[in-house]
Parts: C-alpha cells; sequence; structure tokens
C-alpha cells in the first residue's frame, strides 16, 4: 500500500504544552544521566548528518559556534551563582571556586562537543568527525557496508557494496515490536486475498509450512540514475540497487520508506561486465544460512528461519534475474516469464492464458540447463538464474511476481489514453484544446491534489499520454468527470476507457475476494475483445498479455499491489537526495551505503519504527454536545466526559493515509452498491481507535461515468476506521450539480 508520510504530524499519546509544544509523555521529570544526554547530543549530530544532509564541515562549525555560547552562557551562570550566594552570606573564595569550577567542568554538551581550538580543553569523545563516527559506530545500531572487490578492469578497480541481511535482521528484530509483529501475525480466517499469506505459493512453499514463525523476505531490484538522465554524464553512474523489506510485517507498516533496507549497491556497468552471479553471492550465501540455521534472536533466545520469498521488479530486471530473455519486441519467440506464449498470440483474441502451458519449475530447470548447453534457447529462458544458487526454497518461476505500477500505469493505460482519446477527438466529442483546460481548471481536492495530471500533448505519431504512474492513475479515474457528459453512451472507445478503469481499481485493491478475482478475469477478457474490434490495426504489447496472468497471479501471490514497485522506487529519492549534497562521485556506492547505516542507525535507535496507528496535526478540538444537531448528539453520546463535551479532529493520519472532514468512505456494500458516508466529525473511542461521524448517503452508480453520485440523507453513524470497506478516502467533487466520488480501490466485500 502506498501511504503518504506526513513529517509534521504526532502522536496521540502526548502531554499537549502551550504554544503547540508537544513533549513525550514518557520524557516529564525524567532524570537523565550523563551517558544519556551524550547519546542525545550524539543523536542530534547524527541527525544533522544523515536527516538534514548537513555537511561535516558544517556540522563542527555549529558544534564550535554551539560551544562558544555555551562558554559564556556557564560564564554568566557562574557569576550569577556567585552573586546568589554572596547574598544569602556565603562569600569565602574557598567555597566559591569549587562551585565555580565543578559549574565549568560538567558541562556535558562542552565536554562532549570540544575540540582543541574550543574555549574548553581536550578534545571531546564528539569533538572531531573522527570521533563522532567512531561513537556512531560503537553506541547505535549501526550495520557496516561491506565493499566486494571485483578486480582490475578498464584501466581502474571495481568493487561493490553490500549490506549484510544477516545482522540487519538482528539488529531490526531486537526492536519489540517488530517483533512481535513476527511472532504474533495477524490472521483472518475469512477466504479473502489479503498479503502473500493468502497466496497459493506462500502455501505451497515447504519452509513457511513447516515453521509457524518464519522471515519471509521481499527482494526488489531495479536500475536508477544518479545524475540528470539528460546530462552527459549519464549511464557512468547509474545504480544497480538491491532492497528488500520483511513480508511478516503488515502493510501498512512496511510501505514505510524506514522499514525498507538496502541490501546492496553496484554500478550497472559492473554488473554487466562481471555478471549478476559474482555480484549476488554474499546475498545468496547470507540467505542460504538464513535457510537452514537461521538468525538468533537474543530476546527469544533461539534462531528464527527464512527465506526469500519474491523479487519485485520491472519487467526487464525480472527477466534479468531470472535468466528470462531481455527483450519483448516481435522478433522474440517467447517474451513471457509465466508461459509458453508466442509473441504472434498477444493480439489473438481466440486465445486467452488457458491456451498456453504455464512455466514449472521442472520445465524452466530443463530449459535453463539445454540452453547452458547449447549456449542459445528459443523457449524464453538464456541461462539459469543467478538468483537460484544453492538456495532450496525459492524459484524463479514462483518467485517473480508482476509490477501492476509499469504494466497498466506506465505501460497500458497511457498507452490506451493516447489511442482512445485521439479516436475520441478526431469523432468530434471533444478537442485536445478542450481536455487541456478542463485539466487545468478542475479543482482537484484531497489526496489527488498531489498527482494532479499534466496537460495531454498528443501529436500524429504519438503512442503514449508520457506522465508518471501517480498522474496517470489519477487522469483515469478523474477523466469520467472531465469530460464523460460530453461522449454518448455505448461509445466503444469510452467503454475501453471505462474497462481499464475497473480493471485498475481491482488490480490494485489491498483485500480481493475469489468473486473479484473472477470479475476481473471477465473484465480482462471483454477488454481484449474490444480493443481489437475498435482498433483492428493496434497492436497488443507485452503488457497486454501480462495482464491476462494477473487473476491467476493474485491468487498465487495474493495481492499484487503489495508486489508493485512503487514505493520501493521512493527509496530511490532518499538516496539521490544524498548524492546531489555529497557532490562526489569518486565512489558513489561506498557513500550511499554508510550514510544510508548511519541514517538506518538512527532510526533503530530512536522512537517507535512502526507508523503510529493515529496522528494528529495538532488541531484537536473541544467542543460542547449542546451546539451541534440532535441527529450527532444521539451519536456522539459515548464520546462525551463529565462536562458533556468531546474532543474532536480537522484531519487525522492513520497508518500513512490523511483523514479530512467532508471527505467520503465506503462504509459498507449493499445489494452490490458501495454505500459511502461524508465526514462530519472525526474523533477517538475510549481504546483510541479512530472513529468517523458520518452523514451517510444513498448512492447511485454511474454506467456511463464508472462513479458514485452520493445524495446525502438525515442519517448519521459513526463508523470506525477498521470497520471500513476500503482505507482510502475519497474527494467528493460537484459535476453538473451532482455530488460524485471517483472510486481508487475496488470494494471487494460483495
Amino acid at each position: 500500500m502506498v501511504g503518504s508520510d506526513n513529517d509534521s504530524a504526532i502522536p496521540l499519546e502526548t502531554d499537549e504544552i502551550e504554544d503547540g509544544m508537544v513533549l513525550p509523555t514518557e520524557s516529564v521529570n525524567m532524570v537523565y544521566d550523563e551517558e544519556k544526554i551524550v547519546h542525545l547530543i550524539a543523536g542530534l549530530c547524527l541527525r544533522m548528518q544523515v536527516i538534514f544532509n548537513v555537511p561535516i564541515s558544517a556540522v563542527d562549525e555549529v558544534l564550535s559556534a554551539l560551544n562558544r555560547i555555551s562558554y559564556f552562557s556557564t560564564l554568566n551562570l557562574c557569576q550569577k551563582l556567585k552573586v546568589a550566594l554572596q547574598n544569602v552570606g556565603i562569600s569565602e573564595n574557598s567555597l566559591l571556586s569549587p562551585i565555580e569550577e565543578l559549574v565549568k567542568d560538567e558541562n556535558i554538551f562542552s565536554k562532549c562537543t570540544s575540540n582543541s581550538s574550543d574555549y574548553f580543553c581536550g578534545v571531546g569523545v564528539l569533538g572531531t568527525h573522527k570521533r563522532r563516527m567512531s561513537y556512531y559506530k560503537s553506541r547505535f545500531p549501526y550495520v557496516p557496508p561491506t565493499e566486494y572487490k571485483l578486480g582490475y578492469k578498464f584501466g581502474k578497480n571495481h568493487s561493490y557494496m553490500y549490506i549484510s541481511i544477516l545482522s540487519s535482521l538482528q539488529k531490526l528484530l531486537s526492536r519489540c515490536e517488530i517483533l512481535q509483529e513476527i511472532v504474533n501475525p495477524v490472521t483472518q480466517l475469512d477466504s479473502f486475498y489479503r498479503s502473500y499469506d493468502d497466496g497459493l505459493f506462500c502455501k505451497q512453499n515447504e519452509l513457511f509450512n513447516e515453521h509457524e514463525i518464519c522471515l519471509k523476505i521481499g527482494l526488489y531490484f531495479d536500475d536508477w540514475e544518479s545524475v540528470n538522465p539528460l546530462g552527459t554524464a549519464r549511464k557512468k553512474h547509474k545504480i544497480s540497487a538491491f532492497y528488500w523489506v520483511l513480508l511478516n510485517l503488515r502493510p501498512e507498516h512496511r510501505s514505510s520508506l524506514n522499514l525498507i533496507q538496502v541490501c546492496l549497491l553496484a554500478k550497472s556497468e559492473d554488473v554487466r561486465y562481471f555478471g549478476l552471479d559474482v555480484i549476488l553471492q554474499p546475498l545468496l550465501t547470507e540467505i542460504k544460512i538464513l535457510e537452514t540455521d537461521g538468525v538468533y534472536i537474543e530476546s527469544l533466545g533461539e534462531n528464527i528461519l527464512g527465506t526469500l520469498a519474491y523479487v519485485s521488479a520491472d519487467n526487464l530486471a525480472a527477466h534479468q534475474l531470472g535468466g528470462f530473455s531481455e527483450s519483448f519486441g516481435p522478433h522474440v519467440t517467447h517474451f513471457c516469464r509465466f508461459c509458453d506464449a508466442k509473441y504472434a498470440d498477444i493480439s489473438d483474441t481466440a486465445k486467452d492464458v488457458s491456451s498456453f502451458t504455464m512455466r514449472t519449475k521442472c520445465m524452466y530447470n530443463e530449459q535453463a540447463k539445454a540452453a547452458s548447453d547449447a549456449h542459445a534457447s528459443d523457449t524464453g529462458v538464456k541461462c539459469v538464474s543467478a538468483l537460484h544458487g544453492d538456495l532450496k526454497y525459492f524459484h524463479v518461476v514462483t518467485g517473480l511476481p508482476p509490477d501492476v505500477a509499469h504494466d497498466l500505469l506506465e505501460g497500458v493505460v497511457p498507452v490506451e489514453l493516447c489511442l482512445c482519446i485521439r479516436y475520441l477527438i478526431s469523432k468530434g466529442y471533444f478537442s485536445l484544446t478542450f481536455i487541456n483546460h478542463q485539466i487545468r481548471t478542475f479543482r482537484f481536492s484531497g489526496h489527488d491534489q498531489i498527482s494532479k495530471p499534466q496537460v495531454i500533448n498528443i501529436g500524429n505519431d504519438s503512442k503514449t499520454i508520457g506522465g508518471n504512474a501517480h498522474e496517470n492513475w489519477c487522469l483515469l479515474r478523474m477523466l469520467p468527470l472531465l469530460v464523460g457528459a460530453h461522449i454518448p453512451e455505448g461509445e466503444p472507445s469510452w467503454v475501453i476507457i471505462l474497462y481499464l478503469k475497473d480493471i485498475v481499481e481491482i488490480a490494485f485493491s489491498p483485500v480481493l475476494s475469489e468473486s473479484a478475482v473472477a470479475y476481473l478475469d471477465m473484465l480482462i477478457k471483454e477488454h481484449k475483445l474490444l480493443l481489437k474490434q475498435t482498433f483492428p490495426n493496434f497492436s497488443l504489447k507485452p503488457k497486454h498479455h501480462f495482464l491476462e496472468h494477473y487473476p491467476q497471479l493474485i491468487k498465487c501471490f495474493g495481492p499484487l499491489a503489495f508486489a508493485s514497485t512503487l514505493r520501493f522506487e521512493a527509496k530511490h529519492g532518499l538516496l539521490k537526495k544524498c548524492m546531489r549534497q555529497n557532490m562526489n562521485y569518486r565512489n558513489i556506492c561506498k557513500s550511499l551505503a554508510k550514510k544510508h547505516q548511519l541514517h538506518q542507525a538512527l532510526l533503530l535507535s530512536e522512537g517507535d519504527l512502526l507508523k503510529p496507528t493515529c496522528v494528529s496535526t495538532r488541531d484537536c478540538n473541544s467542543l460542547g454536545l449542546d451546539v451541534v444537531s440532535e441527529r450527532m448528539q444521539h451519536a456522539l453520546q459515548d464520546f462525551c466526559d463529565a462536562s458533556n463535551s468531546f474532543r474532536h479532529y480537522t484531519c487525522i493520519t492513520i497508518n500513512g493515509t490523511k483523514y479530512e472532514l467532508q471527505m467520503a468512505v465506503a462504509v459498507e456494500v449493499v445489494d452490490g452498491l458501495v454505500m459511502f458516508g461524508i465526514i462530519k466529525l472525526i474523533v477517538l473511542d475510549t481504546e483510541g481507535e479512530c472513529c468517523f461521524v458520518c452523514n451517510m448517503c444513498d448512492t447511485v452508480y454511474s454506467q456511463h461515468l464508472h462513479c458514485y453520485e452520493l445524495l446525502q440523507t438525515d442519517v448519521i453513524r459513526v463508523v470506525k476506521h477498521s470497520h471500513l470497506v476500503d482505507y482510502y478516502p475519497l474527494a467528493v467533487y460537484e459535476v453538473h450539480d451532482s455530488s460524485v466520488v471517483s472510486m481508487k480501490h475496488f470494494a471487494a466485500f460483495l
């Protein structure tokens, strides 16, 4: 799930102080010894370095300036103490001098941060960058990256950075809140697909079946450009990155960038020259140890086994890792890693995935061996996967899920929108100028403001509308509100867009039922048939074929949104920001690995790593029950205190998703129709769970727009956040005198 981290938010479990200051409850009246204070100062220095990307020289300057301030502040304090003691009759120098020296000597900040040039003599434990680094590595949960030499080639030495996954797991599982997620997982006894655990591949994994507590590793692989992709240095500093995350954590937690760990960083050119099998050797060695011996957890006093569950990657990276053909053009006979379909079969409406033979582990092993022996292949498998090695419980046939973001939002959606919009314009329903005017002037609100689509530039030779994944998703959802009224009902090219809208909603849904998966299968077949009938000369792409596998792959991997690369790609942004601040490309992998591990050490040493269940943005207000309507008074009785007043919030963030007043939430499904409520108040119950006081609506589903029209009623209902049909809040738009919402996820409870 994709969350929106809110840096200004604060946990609700705090004591609020005047002027907006908020202090953790546990810190009130707490006495810190010298060691704790030094650790806090070290944390501040580390935060400046890795969070705010303050240069090392600037950190030294800040500490030096603060030492000067502290020095003069101490002199001022000593003078005031001297005057105060004299006022009570103590004027003997033999008594005053020791007190004055004690105050000067026991200035903890100056003692630990001073260097030889400061006012205080001696060099403190944090006085220089070298000493600070020594402190970080010894006193923080720091996992050092290891540099592996690849050899000397093309006139220079080559190396890559690896961060031990076993050591990282030990540090991560030393945090009690993380360990609790592993030891006491949330289990559901229904038949819905909610996570990887509900998928067929997880249930068939021998290791996961044999051990009740078992670590499931989700790996990610991608190449990203560390410099301007249009500049002269492009590709020269391109990075191949492997990240990983614990799939045992709930989706709302593991979507946090803080819990996405860096595993391996290498120059992309080095990966090509030396091969993935060489680069991946230390990772595979440790995963093998994890499979056989496990990782020791001190608090449990035992080892926990685990293995690699799957690898998230775009199609090119997935085929590179899996040993499949890395080309998707018409000259490639077998392009699919899921089945033996040929390129000529993509556009054949008489064939679906049931027409092809699905790849199996035995089939893959035979084809990979034959390809390696013959140094050629016509099966789509060109070599044995570099991931296999000695791993017993992982195989690429069951470990390379599709990427819904690249297949749909950056593949099928922009191509088909370009095709259909151009066709609709050619039929005179609207002009390109009109649709762009609608995009510019439409008042996007709520979460849609962040991903507002760009204007469309469609030329005669254009094959796509461009845009990134979030913008294309927003455009697909909002297009019915922008131009739907200008298109006649039943227009085939418009129906193609509506089919695509429904497919995306189901593909990205965090919870799916068997009926929803069957409905997706029907939609994909109908969409393909209508697309070819409407545009007979349009050649379907390999991503159209991958889409046909989605219903079966959902049954195998669980909701495909959780295996998407979208959230992992957000991790690139943090590393790119470090690169811009460093401006040093001599050994960028080493620089990035060290800085990231310092960042992780800081996070592991601080507060709760998991996202707070509820956070507020300091806008809690108290309201008397008598000032609200009678209908609301009845609903709010259980939320009032002794003075008959209640506390409410104008906005609140839950598991990274922000909820505001006047947003619509899906409350229930009645006879296949989603029922919505408009948020009027946000309150907390006695157990601290967020509740929405909603004005319930009658809903009318528009077949032409595939949106819901809301008609507010007099019914007021209090709905717990955990009881919502879909967690995602929707903005309500006024379109042609109607209040309308466009779903983002399919409502699975049908």
